[in-house]
């Protein structure tokens, strides 16, 4: 039988997109993290909608973290926030 990809795990682009609002969510909730998103030029909607398509094509979006300054402490937030909707949502290590 052959493993599902990462893609597939999540369920696809719809599956995706719920980990991702979901995601973003918290990061904004999140006291570490969240001035970051509360205060970006980019809109809720523009944020969850490029971080879907980082997570569904692999490509470089604005939403990577590059160049934005990320702490080990914001990275380990936002990881920690990530992990914690997708173990809500029954997914296992």
């Amino acid at each position: 039988m052959a493993l599902k990809s990462l893609f597939e795990s999540w369920g696809r682009q719809d599956g995706v997109r719920t980990l991702t609002e979901k995601g973003v969510g918290k990061h904004r909730a999140n006291p570490l993290v969240g001035t970051r998103s509360q205060h970006a030029r980019t809109l809720k909607e523009e944020l969850k909608t490029s971080a879907a398509g980082f997570f569904c094509t692999g490509k470089d979006r604005l939403y990577a973290p590059a160049g934005i300054n990320v702490s080990a402490d914001e990275l380990t937030a936002v990881l920690d926030d990530v992990m914690n909707v997708m173990k809500s949502r029954g997914y296992r290590k």
